[in-house]
C-alpha cells in the first residue's frame, strides 16, 4: 500500500509559545477497495486563494500555519481614505474575510456615477487608488458579499485629473508574519484536495482540518464518467437546490445523471436521488421531501456504459421551524379579543412574520383570519377584530421563517353573546285585508332565540309592543300571515327576533292593502236580470253566468244582426235561468276581436282576458273545487267542491255538435283568440280538480262570466 503523507507544522506563533503539528494522510483506493498510487496531490486554500502540489514520492511538506495572531479579517470593512482631504488622488484600504468580488463606484455629491471598478480579491487587506477631478465632496461605495458600505471624501484640487479607480495590491503587513513559502494556512481555513492517479479520474473534496486526519480518495477508472457536485443553495426546511457538472463521459454516453442524498455519508442511487436528463455539462437538481433541521449528505452521480460514478460529497442542514407559543386570550367582547404569542427560537433562520390566526374550526392557519405582528423572536400582542358575538373560536400563534410556518398551541375562546340577526322577507299576497311576509334568523347572537315573527302598524318602526305574530323560535326562515287589515291602507312591517339579550328588528318594508273593486257594487241589474258580484283578490266578478239575449234554436248559428242571440241547454229557457246561456265566441265579442272587449257584458264590465283568468287560477291555487258551487243542485256530484271564494260555478254544459255534459262541466270563454277560427277558454270539471285552459272552435257554445273594468 502506498500512502502519501502531508505533515503541516504549526509555527511557534501561538499564544502558548509551543509548536503544534497537524498530520494529514492521503490514501487512494479503486472501486474494489484496493490501494492505488497517488501520482500527485494538489492542495488549494479556498479561504486565502493559494495552493501547492505534492509530486510523486513526496510524503511530507512543512507549511507554516498562522495561529494566535490578531485576526483582522472577520468582516468586510472599508477604511476612511488617506489623506483626507486630498489633492486629486487618495488611497482607500478595505478588508475582506474571504475571497470575493469587490464592486466599487465613485459618485459626485449629486449621485452621478464618476467611475466604477470590479475585481475579485483574496482574504485580507487591499489598497486602491482613487483619482478624481471633482472639487469638493465625493462618495465611494463598495459592495462585497451582499454587504454595502460607503465613505465620504473631500478633494481640494481643481486639477483636471481623470476619474479612476485602480488596484494597488494586498497589504501583507496585516499578517504580522512573513511566510517562508507561498502556501499559507490559517487555523480554520478550508482546503480543497485534488488527487491524481494514472488511469483514473481525478477526485476532489474539501475540508477544514483541525487535527490529524486521514483522507481516502475513491478513484474511478477514467472510462467512467467524471462528475462534480454543486453546493446546495436555497435551502428551506423541506427543499434545497443542488446539481452538478459532468465534465467527462469516460468514453461512453452518460445515460442518467442527478444528485443522491441521505442522512448517512456516501449516498448512492439506492438512496433518494433526482433524475436530471443525460449527457455531459451542468445540471440543476431540486431536492424535495426533506425533514426540517436535519443534516444531509449529497453527491452528484453520472451513469455511463461502464458504471455509476459519484462526485465529491457535500453536506447541508435543512432549516428548522421557529418555536412559538400562544398567549391566553383576554379582553373578550362581542366582536373582539386580545391574544398574542412568544417566539422563543427562530430555528436557525430569521422569523419574517408572526401573529395569531383564528377560525371557527380547529387548527386555524394563516389562510384563515390572522394578524401580522412584526418579525423576529420575542413576545408580541395581537388584536383580533371582526368577530361574531356568541361564537366559539380556535386560535394559534404562528411564526414564519425560511423553513415554513410554525404554529403554537391551540386555544379556544367564546365571544360575548349579543342580539340575534334577522332579515325581513319580501311582502307577498297583498289583499284587501291580509298580507304575507316573514323573516330569516341568521344568527342567534350566542343565545337561543325564544321568539320570532313580524310586527306591523300604520306608523313607521312597528315593535312587538303593537300588532305582531309569533312564529316559533330558533334559527332559520319563517312565514307570517297577517289578517284583519283595513283596505286601501298603508302599513309598515318588519321581522323581529328575541333572545336573552333583547329584541332585534329586520329592515322595514311598506305596503298598501288593496281597494275593494266591488265596494258599493253588491249587485248589477242588466237586461232584466240581477247579478251578484264577488270580490276575489284584486278582481270583481259577476257571481252568475251571463243570461242575456233572445233564445234561438240550438240547430241555428248565432248571427251578426244587431240582436244578442243565445242558446239554452236543450232549448229550455229554464236551463238559461238556472245555468246561464250558451254563446258562440263571435256573439259574445259582438263581432270584434279586441281582448277585454265589453262584448255582451254590462257597461263598466268586459269579457275576461286569458291573463285575468290566469290571475283567478293563482288565487284558487289552480283548484276548481275552490270555485265550484257546493251540493248537487247544479252538479252531478259534489266531488270535493268547497266554493271557498264564493265564485259559485255551475255545471252549465256546452253545445258543440249538440248539447252535452250538463251538470258535469263549465266552459268559460275568454276574449283572446288562438287563431282565426279558435279562441281560448277555461274549464271547471266535477271529475278533475285542476282548472284547465285550452282553445276550441269559435262556433262552440260556452258560458260567459263578466269581470269589472
Amino acid at each position: 500500500m502506498k500512502k502519501l503523507f502531508l505533515t503541516i507544522f504549526l509555527l511557534g506563533l501561538s499564544i502558548f509559545g509551543n509548536s503544534q503539528t497537524i498530520n494529514l494522510t492521503f490514501i487512494a483506493e479503486d472501486l474494489n477497495g484496493d490501494t492505488l498510487a497517488i501520482d500527485s496531490l494538489n492542495i488549494f486554500n479556498i479561504s486565502v486563494g493559494c495552493d501547492t502540489t505534492l509530486i510523486g514520492s513526496s510524503t511530507s511538506i512543512d507549511i507554516p500555519v498562522i495561529v494566535g495572531v490578531e485576526d483582522k479579517f472577520t468582516d468586510f470593512k472599508i477604511q476612511q481614505n488617506f489623506p483626507n482631504p486630498f489633492a486629486g488622488s487618495t488611497i482607500v484600504e478595505m478588508t475582506t474575510p474571504k475571497r470575493d468580488n469587490a464592486y466599487i463606484i465613485l459618485f459626485d455629491n449629486l449621485g452621478r456615477k464618476l467611475s466604477e471598478y470590479s475585481k475579485i480579491i483574496d482574504r485580507g487587506t487591499h489598497s486602491f487608488r482613487i483619482t478624481t477631478n471633482v472639487h469638493g465632496l465625493t462618495i465611494l461605495s463598495v459592495r462585497m458579499g451582499g454587504k454595502f458600505q460607503s465613505i465620504k471624501m473631500i478633494n481640494t484640487s481643481n486639477c483636471k485629473y481623470d476619474n479612476s479607480i485602480s488596484y494597488i495590491g494586498k497589504n501583507y503587513n496585516e499578517l504580522k508574519f512573513s511566510p517562508s513559502i507561498d502556501f499559507m494556512f490559517f487555523a480554520g481555513d478550508s482546503l480543497q484536495y485534488t488527487a491524481f492517479s494514472d488511469g483514473y479520474n481525478n477526485e476532489i473534496f474539501s475540508d477544514n482540518p483541525g487535527g490529524d486526519t486521514t483522507y481516502v480518495f475513491p478513484m474511478s477508472p477514467d472510462n467512467m464518467a467524471e462528475v462534480i457536485t454543486d453546493t446546495a443553495t436555497e435551502i428551506t426546511g423541506t427543499t434545497a437546490i443542488s446539481g452538478g457538472e459532468v465534465i467527462s463521459n469516460g468514453g461512453s454516453d452518460v445515460t442518467a445523471r442527478g444528485v443522491c442524498w441521505d442522512t448517512a455519508s456516501n449516498p448512492t442511487i439506492l438512496n433518494n436521488h433526482t433524475s436530471d436528463s443525460s449527457g455531459i455539462g451542468h445540471f440543476v437538481s431540486y431536492i424535495t421531501q426533506l425533514t426540517e433541521g436535519t443534516l444531509y449528505y449529497t453527491r452528484a452521480y453520472a451513469i455511463n456504459l461502464t458504471d455509476t460514478s459519484y462526485g465529491n460529497e457535500l453536506s447541508f442542514t435543512t432549516l428548522d421551524f421557529a418555536t412559538v407559543t400562544t398567549n391566553t386570550v383576554i379582553n373578550i367582547t362581542q366582536t373582539s379579543a386580545t391574544s398574542g404569542g412568544n417566539v422563543t427560537s427562530d430555528g436557525g433562520s430569521s422569523v419574517t412574520s408572526r401573529g395569531v390566526c383564528w377560525d371557527t374550526a380547529s387548527n386555524p392557519t394563516t389562510s384563515n383570519s390572522h394578524t401580522s405582528n412584526g418579525s423576529g423572536i420575542g413576545e408580541f400582542i395581537s388584536y383580533l377584530n371582526g368577530l361574531t358575538c356568541g361564537t366559539t373560536y380556535y386560535t394559534r400563534a404562528y411564526a414564519i421563517n425560511g423553513a415554513g410556518t410554525a404554529y403554537g398551541n391551540e386555544l379556544t375562546f367564546t365571544t360575548d353573546p349579543g342580539l340575534p340577526t334577522v332579515t325581513t322577507s319580501n311582502i307577498t299576497n297583498i289583499g284587501l285585508n291580509s298580507v304575507t311576509s316573514g323573516g330569516n334568523v341568521t344568527s342567534d347572537g350566542g343565545e337561543n332565540v325564544t321568539s320570532r315573527g313580524i310586527c306591523w302598524g300604520t306608523s313607521p318602526n312597528p315593535t312587538i309592543s303593537g300588532n305582531h305574530t309569533s312564529n316559533g323560535s330558533g334559527l332559520g326562515t319563517f312565514v307570517s300571515n297577517v289578517t284583519g287589515l283595513t283596505t286601501n291602507t298603508l302599513y309598515y312591517i318588519r321581522a323581529y327576533a328575541t333572545n336573552s339579550v333583547g329584541t332585534v328588528y329586520g329592515e322595514e318594508l311598506g305596503f298598501t292593502t288593496l281597494l275593494n273593486p266591488c265596494a258599493g257594487t253588491p249587485t248589477v241589474t242588466y237586461e232584466g236580470h240581477v247579478y251578484n258580484t264577488v270580490q276575489i283578490g284584486t278582481q270583481c266578478w259577476l257571481r252568475e253566468n251571463l243570461n242575456v239575449g233572445v233564445k234561438i234554436d240550438g240547430n241555428s248559428n248565432q248571427t251578426d244582426n244587431s240582436v244578442i242571440e243565445k242558446w239554452c241547454y236543450n232549448n229550455l229557457e229554464s236551463n238559461c235561468d238556472a245555468y246561464g246561456a250558451l254563446y258562440q265566441w263571435n256573439e259574445i265579442m259582438q263581432y270584434v276581436n279586441t281582448p277585454a272587449a265589453q262584448g255582451i257584458c254590462p257597461p263598466g264590465w268586459h269579457i275576461p282576458t286569458n291573463s285575468e283568468y290566469a290571475t283567478l287560477e293563482i288565487y284558487a291555487s289552480s283548484e276548481s273545487d275552490k270555485l265550484r258551487e257546493t251540493g248537487t243542485a247544479h252538479w252531478d256530484s259534489e266531488n270535493g267542491a268547497t266554493n271557498d271564494f264564493n265564485f259559485t260555478a255551475v255545471g252549465a254544459g256546452h253545445r258543440t255538435s249538440g248539447f252535452d255534459l250538463l251538470k258535469n262541466i263549465l266552459n268559460l270563454w275568454t276574449s283572446d283568440e288562438q287563431s282565426v277560427n279558435e279562441a281560448w277558454h277555461y274549464d271547471l270539471n266535477n271529475s278533475v280538480n285542476p282548472i284547465i285552459s285550452g282553445y276550441s272552435l269559435k262556433e262552440s257554445g260556452f258560458s260567459v262570466r263578466c269581470i269589472k273594468n
